[in-house]
């Protein structure tokens, strides 16, 4: 039986984007999101990757957003120096909204598979609250 590995998360971001380079040329973006566990729960802090056109929209991003992150989680280790196992869990981004003050408005989406510009953020009109369906 095929799983689902898709992950949806609202948070802070911790750090300013770092955006390099892979081997092949591949634009990734990397940067921390502080997740609060609510209530008398603990918080934590997970790394987002970014990839392609979405790595390349996502370093206007700034440390303090509050974003609305979907993705895949990834759990991947890696030999350091010393030759040590080291583990890493990370959220592959394929969508990530920008939200506003309190969490309550989305101002901008960047998606993974966006065709047009590759530096514009494409934004979102805020539904009037008198026009809500419920």
């Amino acid at each position: 039986m095929a799983g689902l590995n898709k992950i949806v998360l609202i948070g802070t971001i911790l750090s300013n984007p770092e955006a390099k380079f892979s081997v092949e040329g591949t634009p990734i973006t990397k940067f921390w999101v502080d997740i609060n566990g609510g209530f008398n729960q603990p918080s934590g802090k997970i790394e987002v990757v970014c990839w392609q056109k979405l790595a390349e929209i996502s370093g206007s991003l700034t440390k303090g957003l509050n974003i609305l992150v979907e993705g895949q989680l990834r759990i991947r280790s890696y030999e350091d120096q010393s030759g040590s196992r080291k583990w890493v869990t990370e959220i592959t981004a394929t969508n990530i909204v920008k939200l506003a003050g309190g969490g309550q408005e989305v101002v901008a989406q960047v998606s993974a598979d966006k065709e047009a510009s590759d530096s514009e953020i494409e934004e979102i009109e805020p539904l009037p609250e008198d026009d809500l369906p419920f």
